[in-house]
């Protein structure tokens, strides 16, 4: 098992918090004995888990449904950036 880190920034507490909440259920309704440690501060939130391989496209996926600033800003663009 490697340690590994996966480190995301959000505009709003509350976004940051609903992205903890939901690492926090992926990571305990996914393993058996999960190994992870979340930290935040400042608008910074901090994954740190053993895995064999790196869990970040998932917790990317994870922070992107919680994200209500870039929500918004595609809504305002008109564009989910699909093209």
């Amino acid at each position: 098992m490697t340690v590994r880190h996966y480190y995301r920034y959000f505009q709003f507490v509350a976004d940051m918090l609903a992205c903890k909440h939901a690492i926090i259920g992926y990571m305990v309704g996914t393993y058996k004995e999960p190994h992870y440690r979340i930290d935040y501060r400042k608008g910074e939130l901090c994954v740190t888990y053993q895995h064999s391989r790196s869990l970040n496209s998932v917790f990317e996926r994870i922070a992107e449904a919680c994200d209500t600033a870039k929500a918004n800003k595609i809504k305002q663009n008109g564009t989910d950036g699909r093209g």
